[in-house]
């Protein structure tokens, strides 16, 4: 466990160096977009398989459809009961938008998180599919499903015919699930049994860890798409996850975690989170990790999967938001844009979203209800 505390200390400071340089080096590499007038706060975004549209999600207001070629919003679709902003997921079709609600108190990560997930038909504008009382819900790789997690229960079903298709319970359930891009594989997050903890060389033999593991962290398990059946449990523990994506490239599974109140650094005021990098193949937790001050965090890798980006939050005496770009492999921060450094923000928002554009060369971050679009060769 020391491994990981040095580097958890050491990330966000090498994080502040990197943004302090890009101070010192400023230069316009970047433009703002106002997005046709909108006025609410952005929470999200996410390009399409295609590459051609980015889905913005709003705290309180309509989706905006971004066209990657025009630079313009060439549509609204108005949803309701997502104040607090909204996560987005597209369907490898394009054909599919999931949609699951923020939560004001993300700081409070033990407390029950449930609310209600939608699938939009993003033709029609239409939500086809919707589940009450859910943790966390993900889209198949099939196109076709959905799989939902409730408290105590894992469901697949399909979206077209709202039929359940498979399902099993277990006691315990988190609120993060992601599905694997072969569609061979689920990931979810889920309280530790003792028998699962004794398996574990990081805590099995000490009964204080053991102890606060059983109340305090999470696993994160595998299981067979098809059969709903084991296939391997996380390495290690973690924090209370919040949010999981599978890598590109499947190899990978990105788990988002906040530690639980009980477990929180002083000072810290529950914003440290960290994520964390799982070998799909066997669940082994690695030592990369990646660290944010950002409520509900976006991350998620570049088209050629060597970079991971990840948004974090400034809080010296207002709330700016930042992008950091690091590597894959060794979590190293490599290059950032903080908005007080290039745009002199203010007071902004403690939530937001990217996306990596095609070219692999742009980056779109959000802050409040603007747009900007970073070039980062220039």
């Amino acid at each position: 466990m020391t491994h990981k505390l040095s580097v958890r200390l050491l990330l966000p400071c090498a994080m502040c160096m990197l943004a302090s340089g890009t101070m010192q080096a400023q230069q316009k590499d970047f433009t703002i977009d106002s997005l046709g007038g909108n006025r609410y706060i952005i929470s999200s975004m996410e390009l399409d398989p295609a590459g051609k549209t980015v889905a913005i999600g709003t705290m309180g207001g309509p989706i905006l459809f971004w066209d990657v070629a025009t630079r313009e919003v060439t549509r609204k679709v108005d949803v309701s009961g997502y104040k607090p902003g909204m996560r987005l997921a597209w369907s490898g079709d394009g054909k599919y938008l999931l949609l699951q609600p923020m939560f004001f108190v993300v700081w409070n990560p033990n407390k029950d998180k449930r609310g209600d997930i939608e699938v939009l038909d993003v033709a029609s504008g239409e939500v086809v599919f919707r589940k009450a009382n859910q943790h966390t819900a993900c889209l198949g790789a099939d196109n076709s499903t959905v799989i939902t997690v409730g408290p105590s229960r894992v469901a697949v079903f399909n979206i077209a015919s709202g039929n359940e298709e498979r399902n099993f319970s277990r006691e315990g359930l988190g609120y993060a699930a992601a599905a694997s891009p072969d569609g061979k594989q689920i990931a979810i997050a889920h309280d530790p049994t003792k028998e699962e903890l004794l398996r574990i060389p990081t805590v099995r033999n000490d009964k204080k860890a053991l102890k606060a593991a059983l109340k305090y962290r999470d696993l994160v398990t595998i299981y067979d798409f098809g059969t709903l059946e084991e296939i391997a449990t996380s390495s290690d523990v973690l924090d209370i996850v919040l949010e999981m994506k599978y890598s590109n490239s499947g190899a990978y599974i990105y788990a988002y975690n906040i530690p639980h109140t009980k477990m929180q650094a002083p000072r810290t005021g529950g914003r440290q989170g960290y994520i964390n990098k799982i070998v799909s193949a066997g669940a082994e937790v690695t030592r990369a990790i990646f660290s944010t001050n950002a409520y509900g965090a976006d991350f998620k890798e570049n088209a050629t999967g060597d970079i991971l980006g990840v948004t974090s939050m400034e809080y010296k005496y207002t709330i700016v938001p930042q992008v950091i770009l690091c590597d894959v492999q060794s979590a190293r921060p490599l290059n950032s844009f903080n908005v007080r450094a290039r745009l002199f923000e203010t007071f902004v928002s403690d939530r937001t979203g990217f996306a990596f554009l095609p070219d692999n060369k742009t980056v779109i971050l959000g802050y409040g209800p603007y747009l900007a679009v970073w070039h980062m060769e220039k």
